[in-house]
Order: structure tokens, then sequence, then C-alpha cells
């Protein structure tokens, strides 16, 4: 009996524990930034984390811990989906359906651990986009607390690559070097890291073009150039995109600002060229940019696993297989491997099936033709299209997701604004109905 009761005050514990947390969270986003910033930061050293506990036969990560939280702080702040998810908030619901419907059919015929251990790079994104698109993003304070946040990530996350580049020195994509017992990459930063800072120095440039600051000015070239050594090409290319974005879509008063910029880097760099004084580290970029190797082996990986997906039948290609089958392969090189496909797209359709992507591509794809409509969202355009570039060669990594949660939103917009101001009315009118009066009656 007392094993029960103590089992019970621990669940009621954990329960009470998880409910003051989330509330805090939903009223101090910044806590959560803080914390995505700084777990970004550590995952070059630590890219795989310890369990800090197990239970019910499943290791208790501290990813798990906060995406819990990200998800009750979203269900306290509901109501906001519906209005920055405006055009695809039933998109998002079928997925989420979906998704949890295919994790539940793999704990059921898998195991609890294979199945969530596979399944939880897209929780986490999941969880920690919704969370991003349930903050308050109508008020002026949520985006420059956005602003600080890409500010402040960007400068750690070069501060961090100048320090490897001084320990290890600047490595490429084929290069390891061992970091304290870790075989980690040659390059400066992950990817995940890379494509963070390329979107931190799409905030600040889109900043600089709406304030002229010289602090954003000289971020977004020292994030760019981070960028360009840390020698990721998938990142490279979702940078471009994302650039070519926000400045066909800015203001036709700030695209000027814009091309001088980059006619001036340009310039730059063909004097570097001229001169020779670098030369030996613009082969080193070269020599990254033409190397095909890693592509290669990973399309073979992709042709394979959708063509094995396609031999299943109809019910696998329109529905997928259950998390926790896993992503066995062969690889050119005749390795088998079964780590998860660097492609979200490929991931998304071998366990959600052909209707689990379109659901995903539309809620992303609706927004964006959104924010390509007009010049006030050019930032979400920017980021939305660098992030859906940057899907093609990796798989869900859900630090990156928490700029993607701001490129989603739609608040410019006079009826999305006229909606949270007659919400909050409502919410107001709701209470002073229900406060009682001196008598003890409800007034």
């Amino acid at each position: 009996m007392m094993p029960l009761i103590l089992a019970f005050l621990a669940v009621v514990t954990l329960a009470i524990v998880l409910y003051a947390s989330a509330r805090v969270l939903q009223q101090h986003p910044t806590l959560g930034l803080v914390l995505s910033a700084a777990i970004t930061m550590t995952v070059w050293e630590v890219p795989s984390p310890p369990p800090i506990v197990h239970a019910f036969g499943v290791n208790i990560f501290l990813l798990d811990a906060l995406s819990v939280l990200f998800a009750l702080s979203t269900v306290f702040n509901f109501w906001r989906l519906g209005v920055f998810l405006r055009g695809t908030r039933f998109s998002w619901i079928a997925f989420l359906l979906m998704l949890c419907a295919s994790v539940i059919s793999g704990i059921g015929s898998l195991g609890a651990n294979t199945a969530v251990n596979e399944a939880r790079g897209i929780l986490y994104l999941v969880c920690s986009t919704m969370w991003v698109c349930s903050l308050a993003w109508e008020k002026q304070e949520m985006r420059i607390l956005f602003h600080r946040y890409a500010f402040h990530l960007g400068w750690g996350l070069v501060a961090l690559a100048s320090y490897h580049a001084i320990r290890f020195g600047i490595g490429g994509a084929s290069d390891f070097v061992d970091a304290d017992g870790v075989d980690q990459t040659g390059r400066v930063l992950v990817a995940g890291q890379a494509m963070v800072l390329a979107l931190a120095s799409l905030v600040l440039f889109e900043n600089w073009l709406k304030t002229k600051s010289k602090a954003s000015l000289i971020g977004t070239s020292a994030f760019a150039f981070v960028v360009l050594i840390a020698q990721n090409r998938s990142v490279w290319a979702a940078a471009g995109a994302g650039f070519i974005l926000l400045i066909i879509r800015s203001d036709r008063f700030r695209r000027p600002a814009a091309l001088a910029y980059v006619v001036v880097l340009a310039w730059a760099a063909l004097v570097i060229i001229a001169t020779g004084i670098a030369n030996g580290e613009i082969q080193q970029l070269a020599s990254s940019a033409s190397n095909a190797s890693t592509y290669n082996a990973r399309t073979f990986s992709w042709s394979y696993l959708t063509d094995n997906a396609v031999d299943r039948g109809l019910a696998t290609v329109m529905f997928g297989q259950p998390f926790g089958v896993g992503y066995a392969r062969v690889e050119p090189n005749g390795n088998f491997v079964t780590f998860q496909p660097h492609n979200i797209y490929v991931s998304l359709f071998l366990r959600l099936g052909a209707l689990g992507l379109a659901l995903y591509l539309f809620s992303m794809l609706v927004p964006l033709m959104r924010h390509l409509k007009q010049a006030t969202t050019s930032l979400n355009a920017g980021i939305l299209g660098a992030i859906l570039v940057y899907g093609w060669a990796y798989g869900p990594i859900w630090y990156v997701h928490i700029f993607l949660g701001f490129s989603l939103i739609a608040t410019s917009t006079p009826d999305t604004l006229r909606t949270i101001t007659l919400h909050k009315k409502r919410a107001r009118s709701s209470r002073a109905r229900s406060k009682p009066d001196v008598t003890g009656h409800a007034v």
C-alpha cells in the first residue's frame, strides 16, 4: 500500500511542478529562449547528452522535459495559435494527429523506448515551433525580445566558432577532431549552429535596413563571415535563399541599401581574391563547395529508403511506417547505416507518408505565399524560405525551428490584430462577470 501512496504522491508532485513551470514559461518567454540558446551553444561539445532519468522503460532527457514545458505552455496560450496560424490551423491539427498515431503505433508494436527515441527529433521540432507561435507577437516587446535573442545568440556562436578555430583550426566537411574524447566535425560549428547563425544574420540585416543601426550591420557581416568559414554548403544555399527573399520583398525604399551591401561584399571579395592574401583559405572554401561525395551518399540513401517504402504498398506510401522501424540502408560505399536521413522531407514521408508530408508542406507554403505578398513581413519570408531549403539536406533540428515559429506567424494584418484585441476584451468581460460582488454573489 505504501509504495502506491508514494507513487501517487510522486505523480502529483511532478504534475504540480510541470504545471507551475509551464505557467512561468508562458508568462516569461525569455526563460525559454535563454534555455534554447544555452542548449544551442553546447551541441558541438555535447552532441549526445546523457539521460537525466530512466522511467517506464524510456530514457528521459533534458530536452524531453523542455519539450513538455513548451507543449503545456502552448496549451495555456492555445487561442493564439488559431490567430497566428491563420489558414493552416486545420492542416497543423491533422499533421499532429498523424504524428501521434504513428508514435502510438510504434510504441504498441516496437516498444516505448524504440519508438519514442526515433520520434524525438520531430516531437521536439513540433513542440518548440508551436510554443514560439503561441507567444504574444502582437506586442512590440516580444519582437524586441526576439531580436535580442538573435543578436546575443549570434555573437555567442561567433565567439564559440572563434574558440574552435583557435584550438582546432578551420576544418572542412571531411575533417574531424578529437574534442576531449568526442570525435567531432572539424568545422568551427555544427550544421545546426551554422544555420542558426545564418538566420540570426537575416534578423540583424532586416533590422539594419529599417534602422540603419551600425551594430546590426556589423553583426550581419560578422555572422555571415562565420557562416562562410563554417563550410556547410547546405547552410550557404539556405542563407542565400533567405537573403534573396528578404531583399526582393523588402520595402522599395530599403531595397537600394540592401543591394549596395551586396555590392560592397562582392567588391571586397574580389579585392581579396585579386591580392592573393587568402589563397589557401579560398582554395579550402572552393574545395568544400565542390565536394559532392557527401551529397551523393545522401541522395543514394534517400532513393534507397523511398523505394523501399514504395515497395511496401499503398498504405505505407500514404501513411508511412510507425516510429521505431528504423532507417536501415546501404550507402554507395557499401556501409550499412541506420541514422536518420539527412532530409526532413524524406523523414516525414517515411513515418507519416505522403499525406503527412503534404500537410507539413502546406503548413509551410501557405505562410510563405502570404509573406511574399507584403513587404512588412519580408523577414518572415526570408527565414521561412531559408529553413525550407535547409530541410532538404538535414532532418529535424529543434533549435533551428525556434526561428521557424517566428516565420509562420501573421500579426501585421489589421484583421489579425483586431481578432487578438477582441479576444482580450471578451476575456476581460468574462472575468468581470464572474467576479463576486460585496454580497458574495456573481455579478
